[in-house]
């Protein structure tokens, strides 16, 4: 019974490590940024504004600088600092869960159950249909859960309002879900190899 657990729990963990990867990716890369991000809105705002404040946000979110005043406006500068801490928390998250499943692999103490995996990529599936309902959970379930202001609501005036446009989170969406989904897969043709060589008990 002890052993079940621990192996649902390492799939949980995988979980988890497979959707906060790509999510790590899209938050905290500037390169992540200028290729969601539409032409137009490039060619409207200028292509250097747009690559200064991708940047910097991205600074910003790895704690190397601050936002620019010049830039941003103080609404967005303390919604910023909110998602911030929201992205600090889900990466001590991940620190651990990366922690946890390094010790189970080192010391092959609980092989991974194909079974946890393919749960994994069903949960996937299952969240991947959000995306046709996407505008209504960005609106009214994600931010409503997350946040208790309405600082996240951009204005024409904002920056954030030209730079993240609703196309801009659906792109990140999708890139989370499909790469999550492909490191499940991947992990459950790596660990599958590795469990058969490790004596089943």
């Amino acid at each position: 019974m002890e052993e079940r657990i621990k192996k649902y729990l390492l799939g949980l963990l995988t979980l988890y490590i497979s959707l906060y990867i790509p999510l790590a990716i899209t938050a905290y890369s500037s390169a992540w940024y200028s290729l969601a991000t539409n032409s137009t809105i490039q060619s409207y705002l200028g292509t250097e504004t747009v690559e200064i404040a991708h940047t910097n946000l991205t600074q910003f979110f790895l704690h190397q600088k601050d936002l620019y005043t010049d830039f941003w406006s103080d609404k967005e500068i303390r919604h910023m600092h909110e998602v911030r801490i929201i992205y600090d928390i889900l990466f001590l998250i991940g620190a651990l869960a990366a922690i946890c499943i390094a010790i189970n692999i080192w010391k092959q103490k609980c092989s991974f159950n194909k079974k946890t995996g393919y749960i994994n990529l069903l949960v996937i599936g299952i969240l991947s249909l959000l995306l046709p309902i996407f505008p209504f959970f960005w609106s009214h379930i994600f931010h409503a859960a997350l946040f208790r202001n309405d600082l996240w609501l951009m204005l024409p005036e904002d920056l954030s309002y030209h730079l993240f446009p609703l196309s801009f989170f659906i792109k990140s969406f999708s890139a989370i879900i499909i790469t999550g989904f492909l490191i499940n897969v991947l992990s459950i043709w790596i660990c599958g190899k590795i469990s058969q060589r490790i004596p089943s008990k």
